[in-house]
């Protein structure tokens, strides 16, 4: 009995909540010559081919998403984040922070969806980004 419960215990001690997905740690990427509005747009259409969106605040710059299991990999909350939240900038910062949200994967590496979203991005709005 004491070994299902460690196993279960250790199952869940990876997992993550989407409060854990805040700004700080994720991959980011410094955006040119687009307009707040534009790159919003972009970022929501990118989250949408990939995620299931449960949070979205164009207000705060702020996407949550889920990305769900499948049998090569966890499921994933994926936190999008563009600062400044407001048009008139010269330039914006798209930040991608991803925690894994369920116990151990089967057989592979979970997708880099940081580089993911941000490549996919880049290609959606045509441009060369700065790091």
């Amino acid at each position: 009995m004491w070994k299902v419960m460690l196993a279960v215990l250790l199952l869940l001690s990876g997992c993550a909540s989407m409060s854990d997905l805040r700004p700080g740690d994720g991959r980011k990427l410094t955006i040119r010559d687009h307009d707040y509005p534009t790159i919003w747009r972009a970022a929501i259409f990118v989250a949408q081919e990939h995620f299931t969106i449960h949070e979205q605040s164009q207000g705060r710059g702020v996407i949550l998403s889920e990305r769900e299991a499948t049998f090569m990999e966890p499921a994933s909350w994926v936190g999008i984040f563009i600062t400044p939240p407001r048009p008139g900038a010269a330039e914006y910062t798209v930040e991608v922070v991803r925690r894994r949200n369920s116990g151990a994967r089967i057989f592979s590496q979970p997708q880099n969806w940081e580089a993911k979203v941000l490549r996919e991005l880049s290609r959606t709005l045509g441009f060369k980004a700065t790091r």
